[in-house]
Formats: structure tokens, C-alpha cells, sequence
């Protein structure tokens, strides 16, 4: 992860390999693929290990906490988001992140609600975590970061009321943010 923190730098995230990858970390090409299939799926480990970083992973938590949170994390290591965000138009970034927020989200709501979305739920969802995330991306990708308890208040007053009675107002497990899930 400090290997492609540190070629970034250097190299825009396209132009990055993974032979540049496990050169820089001192090992072979088949060693880096032991761990990750390719550079995207390093990335995702990147965002969910930057994400969790300093979050208590053993005591519930607030959604408001949560997104602080992860967007200061994102503030911190701004310079590998800056980067992902930029390559292939924002693709790459969009589809890590979405990925890792709507699985959480579902997660959450389905805690709350004890028992799985309905489809309609899970349409305000998607398209919640589509347009926050696409806007937080885009963001990003012009280098434009808003102050982080700013935009933890413009992801909460965007959220369509029937989201923000799911995520909103309580207090959720831990175990609900491990990946592995």
C-alpha cells in the first residue's frame, strides 16, 4: 500500500504496473498476484484499509460518525484519491467506492429494519449512494474537497426521507463495518 502511495507521486494512477508495484515493494510480479488479482483490487484494500483507519471497530456507531469519518480519511490521504479519481474518468474510484458504501448502507439498513431491503429500498439506496458518491468523486477528481463537516451535511440533507429514517437516529453493531461479511 506505501508502494503505491509513493508511485503516485510520481506516475498518474493509469500509468502505474503492477511489475512497477512489486518492484518497488522488492519482490516478483507472481508475489503481488499471492495477495491481489491486479492494481484495482489493491486499491479497494487501500480505501477500506484508509476508511477504517483509527475507527473503532469494537463499539456501535452513528451514521453522521461514520461518514465524518470517512470522509476525513479521505481528506488525509487526499493525494491517492486525487489520483485514483482521475483516472479512466473517475471510474475506477466511483465503482471502489460505491461498492464498499452501498454494501455497508444495505448492511445498516437491513440491521434496522431486520430483515432485508425491500426492492424499493433498495432502488432509494442505490441511487442515493450513485449520486453522493458520483459527486464526491467528481469532487475529487478536480481536486476540490469540500470541508468535511460540510459535506457530511449535504450527504445527510440529499438523503430521500425513507433513507435517512433507515440510516439515521440510531446506533449500529461494529461488526457490521467488517468487509468480510
Amino acid at each position: 500500500m506505501d508502494a503505491m502511495e509513493n508511485l503516485l507521486l510520481h506516475f498518474p494512477y493509469e500509468k502505474i504496473s503492477v511489475a512497477m508495484l512489486a518492484r518497488k515493494c522488492g519482490f516478483s510480479r507472481q508475489a503481488f498476484y499471492k495477495y491481489y488479482s491486479n492494481k484495482d483490487e489493491l486499491s479497494l484494500k487501500m480505501v477500506e484499509a484508509f476508511c477504517q483507519n483509527g475507527f473503532n471497530l469494537t463499539s456501535p456507531f452513528t451514521w453522521r460518525k461514520l461518514v465524518f469519518h470517512y470522509l476525513k480519511e479521505i481528506s488525509v490521504h487526499k493525494n491517492f484519491f486525487y489520483s485514483v479519481a482521475q483516472a479512466n474518468d473517475n471510474f475506477i474510484l466511483f465503482q471502489l467506492m460505491y461498492d464498499m458504501v452501498f454494501t455497508l448502507y444495505k448492511r445498516m439498513g437491513e440491521f434496522r429494519l431486520k430483515q432485508p431491503l425491500s426492492s424499493e429500498l433498495d432502488f432509494y439506496l442505490r441511487g442515493y449512494c450513485n449520486g453522493g458518491i458520483l459527486n464526491l468523486v467528481q469532487m475529487l477528481g478536480k481536486k476540490n474537497m469540500l470541508e468535511v463537516e460540510l459535506l457530511v451535511q449535504y450527504f445527510e440533507k440529499s438523503m430521500p426521507p425513507e433513507i435517512h429514517k433507515l440510516l439515521t437516529g440510531t446506533h449500529f453493531p461494529a461488526y457490521l463495518l467488517k468487509s468480510d461479511l
